[in-house]
């Protein structure tokens, strides 16, 4: 299954990994840090290069199946959860996790399943540490 998509998941840790890269908040004086160390919601203004990024993640996350974002759901949180899971198989892995999503948190709903994945952070690497502990 992960060969299916292999691409379309590279793309999104791709993508996710600049997103991360570029989310530090922007001070008004167009600086990443405060010279006192405290920062205001005053202080700070959005991060146009944070918003392209985010819109780029979910431009692409909205043009892939179904099947697609539940795959990268499941390896999200396999990279997210991984305490303990190094003694089992991918496969097995996979699997188990797969019952979880579909038994517990069951949203089944692909704009649910986007949302849930695009605001995890760090996204990338959650995916790239869930395709290593599946593919091994």
């Amino acid at each position: 299954m992960l060969e299916k998509y292999f691409d379309d998941i590279q793309e999104t840790i791709r993508l996710a990994n600049l997103r991360e890269s570029v989310s530090k908040p922007v001070l008004k004086d167009g600086s990443k840090k405060s010279p006192n160390g405290i920062i205001t919601l005053g202080d700070v203004m959005e991060n146009p290069e944070h918003e392209k990024c985010d819109h780029a993640l979910m431009e692409h996350l909205n043009s892939l199946d179904d099947e697609c974002i539940h795959t990268m759901e499941i390896l999200m949180l396999i990279g997210r959860e991984n305490r303990g899971r190094k003694k089992r198989s991918g496969k097995t892995l996979f699997s188990a996790m797969q019952k979880y999503v579909d038994n517990k948190l069951g949203f089944g709903d692909k704009q649910a399943e986007i949302n849930y994945i695009s605001d995890k952070n760090p996204l990338g690497r959650y995916l790239e540490t869930g395709i290593k502990l599946v593919c091994r």
